[in-house]
């Protein structure tokens, strides 16, 4: 079993690039119920607000439509504030993949390609 929590910028990146890493980990989360996609209030809060940039131009029905599966197959959870700081980048912790590496690990894991 896999646990995932995805940053906004991997549903952005899926939407503006259908064929890229991004992409396809969203499909496989459709398609695997070996994968568990968890958010927090405060992250929904989050992808409302920036699947709304209208510099993004998507339209409403897709916000919700999008917003609506990731409700429909993520699991809501209460985190606890962790104690690893965080910066905007990637830091070299072993649980925080860029999407390309993640890919490469649910292929191997998962043999979905």
């Amino acid at each position: 079993m896999c646990n995932i929590v995805l940053d906004t910028n991997i549903i952005i990146s899926a939407m503006l690039s259908p064929n890229g890493n991004p992409a396809k980990i969203i499909k496989m989360l459709r398609n695997n119920d070996e994968i568990n996609l968890y958010y927090s209030l405060d992250i929904f809060a989050e992808y409302q607000r920036i699947l709304s940039y209208e510099r993004l131009n998507i339209s409403q029905k897709i916000q919700f439509d999008i917003l609506r599966e990731i409700q429909d197959i993520g699991i809501p959870i209460s985190p606890k504030t962790s104690s690893i700081p965080l910066p905007e980048h990637y830091p070299n912790e072993p649980f925080i993949m860029t999407p390309a590496d993640y890919w490469r690990e649910l292929v191997i894991k998962y043999g979905n390609e």
